[in-house]
């Protein structure tokens, strides 16, 4: 399996060209580091793959990132 480090990057390269990805970070499920995508439309939820280079991938519905100063 691919250091989650790197694999993070490659998931986020690949994932920033789909519509209603707000963000890409490592998590944890069922007491495994895994791949968590922020989404905030049900289309872009269903083009996330369930594993990403041997990691699973969990998708959470967001509210659009907003930058805060």
């Amino acid at each position: 399996m691919t250091d989650i480090d790197e694999t993070l990057r490659q998931a986020e390269a690949w994932l920033h060209d789909i519509d209603g990805v707000e963000g890409v970070a490592q998590g944890e499920a069922d007491g495994a580091v895994c791949i968590t995508v922020f989404v905030t439309l049900d289309e872009a939820a269903e083009k996330i793959p369930a594993t990403f280079h041997g990691y699973k991938v969990v998708v959470e519905h967001t509210d659009e990132f907003t930058a805060q100063l």
